[in-house]
């Protein structure tokens, strides 16, 4: 009977690789965030879903939040929290651009800079893809826990 520490080699480097994937697209998309501060406040705002008033607020905060994220995900003890925030930050950037979809929007998605694509159903499949992956790590984490 195999120990509950013992651990599927496979598993933990398929883990690893997703960390690692997950935790430098956040803190590339941060690091892109903050040289480039306007053009990401002005993508936020053309989504037109929260008040002017934040909108700066939040283009700010915004890329330390994901470069914190990122880092804490590839290197430190709080990945299970550092999971469940970037699930829901993902969560968050899909239902912006599920939303802009919805109702027609022409806007860039504003996720990588002025390299950004309109929103489109193959914009909108990153951070679908990203939410369910960081989902999937922080239950792995949380399961084996436990």
């Amino acid at each position: 009977m195999k120990s509950k520490t013992a651990e599927n080699p496979i598993r933990l480097r398929l883990d690893f690789a997703l960390r690692l994937a997950l935790g430098l697209l956040l803190v590339y998309s941060g690091l892109i965030h903050i040289v480039q501060p306007y053009y990401f406040i002005h993508s936020i705002a053309a989504y037109q879903v929260l008040p002017r008033d934040m909108v700066g607020i939040v283009g700010t905060l915004l890329p330390s939040v994901q470069i914190v994220l990122g880092i804490s995900i590839l290197f430190f003890d709080t990945r299970k929290m550092s999971l469940l925030l970037a699930t829901i930050l993902f969560a968050t950037f899909a239902w912006f651009q599920g939303n802009a979809l919805w109702r027609g929007t022409n806007i860039d998605c504003g996720c990588f800079g002025f390299d950004s694509k309109h929103v489109s159903f193959f914009t909108l499949l990153i951070p679908i893809s990203c939410t369910l992956v960081s989902f999937i790590l922080f239950f792995g984490i949380w399961k084996s826990e436990r």
